[in-house]
C-alpha cells in the first residue's frame, strides 16, 4: 500500500496489525491511500475488498512493467467500479534506478490551486488528478451527455466503461475529440489519450449520476 500524507508522528505497524487495519488507520490520520502495483504479486479482487479505507488502485506501474511485465492494475480497478465502487487510479515510475532507465515512466498531474502538501493530499483523495506516461490532457468538458477531450497530439482517444461498453475516436494528430456518452447509461467511464509512441494517459472516472 502506498499511504501519501502521514502525519510525522505516526506510529509504525506492529507484527500483529492486518494490512485492513494498518489502511483504516492511515486513513484516519489523514492519509491518501492507494493499493500499489497490484499486478505486480497478484492481488485478488478478495484482498481489495478487504481494504476498505483506500481511495485509489495504481492503474501503471513503469518499473512493474520493465522488470515483470506486470505494470497494468486496471483488470482490478475495472472491475471494482463494475461493483459501484468510487475509486481513482493512478501511475508512478516507481524508480529504484536499477538499471538508470525506471525513471519518468508513470506520473499523476494533480489539479490543486496551490502547491501546498495538504492541498495535494486532498485533491488526490478527491481524484482530483489524470494519470500520463507522456501524453496531457488539458481539459474535459461534458456538454449535453458529450465529452470534448482537449489533449496533446494523440492518434486514439478512448472512452471505457461497464462490461465492454466503449468508444473512440482515431486518427492521426488528434488534439480534441467528442464522445457521446449516452452508450454508458449514467453509469461510468474512464478515458484513454495515446500518442503516436504508445504512450497513454489516463483520467480518472467520471461518474456520470453525478453530472445530473
Amino acid at each position: 500500500m502506498v499511504a501519501a500524507g502521514l502525519p510525522l508522528d505516526f506510529i509504525p505497524t506492529s507484527g500483529t496489525e492486518t494490512g485492513a487495519e494498518l489502511a483504516a488507520r492511515a486513513a484516519d490520520a489523514g492519509a491518501f491511500i492507494g493499493l500499489a502495483h497490484p499486478a505486480w504479486y497478484h492481488l485478488s479482487l478478495e484482498d481489495a475488498h478487504s481494504i476498505q479505507s483506500a481511495h485509489a488502485i495504481e492503474i501503471y506501474n513503469h518499473g512493474s512493467a520493465l522488470y515483470s511485465d506486470r505494470g497494468d492494475g486496471f483488470y482490478l480497478l475495472d472491475q471494482l467500479l463494475a461493483e459501484g465502487h468510487h475509486l481513482s487510479g493512478f501511475a508512478s515510475d516507481d524508480a529504484h534506478f536499477v538499471h538508470g532507465d525506471d525513471g519518468a515512466g508513470g506520473w499523476i498531474m494533480v489539479r490543486t490551486e496551490e502547491l501546498d502538501p495538504d492541498a495535494l493530499v486532498e485533491a488526490l483523495k478527491k481524484g482530483q488528478y489524470y494519470s500520463s506516461q507522456g501524453p496531457a490532457i488539458r481539459r474535459i468538458v461534458i456538454e449535453n451527455d458529450t465529452a470534448i477531450v482537449t489533449c496533446t497530439p494523440a492518434k486514439a482517444v478512448v472512452a471505457t466503461g461497464y462490461s465492454s461498453r466503449s468508444l473512440r475516436v482515431l486518427g492521426a494528430g488528434i488534439t480534441e475529440a467528442r464522445l457521446p456518452l449516452s452508450v454508458f447509461d449514467n453509469a461510468y467511464c474512464r478515458i484513454t489519450v495515446t500518442d503516436s509512441f504508445g504512450r497513454r494517459a489516463w483520467t480518472n472516472p467520471i461518474w456520470l449520476n453525478d453530472l445530473h
